[in-house]
């Protein structure tokens, strides 16, 4: 959907990221975007976490393991809406995503000698989610997410709610163009622009006021719809908000 000067509708942008390659062990920040955007899902209200196997080499090697996150979290659960995001590699090309939450009291299980163990009272599961151990109840088994790997390098994970729409208007006052998008509790986000289909996506400074000055790169979600403002430097093109990803 183009963004026009004479745009007077309002258009709709859905998008969700994906980052940059980070080691297996360092706690890192995605900057660099490699994949960002939704794609129609079967199940509407989802969203659509995107990467590369290439850009995580834990993942190069069966039982491999990276763990995801678009907010803060302790051993005992998230500070914000979402649990990490778990993706083992199994045995070949098999993938499994899974929510990071124990099913005993939902302490965030972490990656320890092959299978994942609750940091709260210690539950074990094995890399495809069944308990192997523990409190949480005989027969659980943590949530999974459905996976598609195209065999080659890309992963797809789908996410109940980790979904959202943009609202593009224009701002005839300074030529701006005013980005409308709803926001999770202690998610970070940043803005990113596409002049052209198929072009890189590419991070853009921002206002938070009509008139003040875009000199922002992020800011931290609170739950509410938040408004940003960006300079309008081409006729055309694409915005995004771009949910930065941690992984572990």
């Amino acid at each position: 959907m183009s963004l026009k000067h004479e745009l007077s509708r309002r258009q709709f942008i859905r998008g969700l990221v994906l980052g940059a390659a980070c080691s297996h062990f360092a706690n890192e920040t995605f900057v660099t975007p490699i994949v960002a955007a939704i794609q129609p899902l079967t199940t509407p209200g989802n969203g659509c976490l995107r990467f590369k196997v290439s850009a995580f080499p834990a993942l190069n090697s069966e039982g491999g393991s990276v763990l995801f996150s678009v907010n803060p979290y302790s051993p005992v659960g998230p500070l914000g809406a979402f649990y990490p995001i778990i993706v083992n590699r199994g045995t070949g090309n098999v993938f499994h995503a899974l929510r990071a939450a124990c099913t005993h009291q939902g302490g965030v299980v972490k990656p320890q000698g092959g299978t994942w163990v609750c940091q709260f009272h210690g539950s074990v599961f094995d890399i495809d989610g069944d308990r192997v151990s523990g409190l949480a109840p005989v027969g659980s088994r943590l949530t999974a997410y459905n996976v598609t790997y195209d065999g080659v390098d890309n992963v797809m994970v789908e996410i109940p709610g980790l979904d959202y729409a943009m609202t593009p208007t224009s701002v005839p006052a300074n030529g701006r163009m005013k980005l409308d998008f709803p926001t999770d509790s202690q998610v970070t986000y940043e803005v990113l622009f596409q002049q052209a289909l198929g072009t890189t996506w590419a991070p853009v400074q921002f206002a938070t006021t009509e008139s003040g000055p875009a000199n922002q790169t992020t800011l931290t979600g609170d739950g509410a719809t938040a408004t940003v403002y960006v300079e309008r430097s081409t006729a055309t093109g694409f915005y995004l908000a771009n949910a930065r990803v941690t992984a572990e």
